[in-house]
């Protein structure tokens, strides 16, 4: 029951998370990904941390998400 109302509150969540403001304006978007390409490229692992649009900006290679 828990696992089944979890994952119900995360799928709501995934339909409207490319929505919100901090993704869809880019010069937001831009700032934070900025701060990113100021260290060295690394490996990214993204665990729930959305639907995956704003990992896939990242340097570095994506080992998952």
């Amino acid at each position: 029951m828990r696992e089944r109302r979890m994952n119900s509150a995360w799928n709501s969540r995934a339909s409207t998370y490319n929505n919100l403001e901090w993704v869809t304006k880019e010069d937001r978007l831009r700032a934070y990904i900025g701060v990113a390409y100021g260290v060295n490229p690394a490996h990214t692992l993204d665990v729930g941390c959305g639907t995956g649009c704003v990992t896939t900006l990242l340097p570095g290679k994506i080992v998952g998400l």
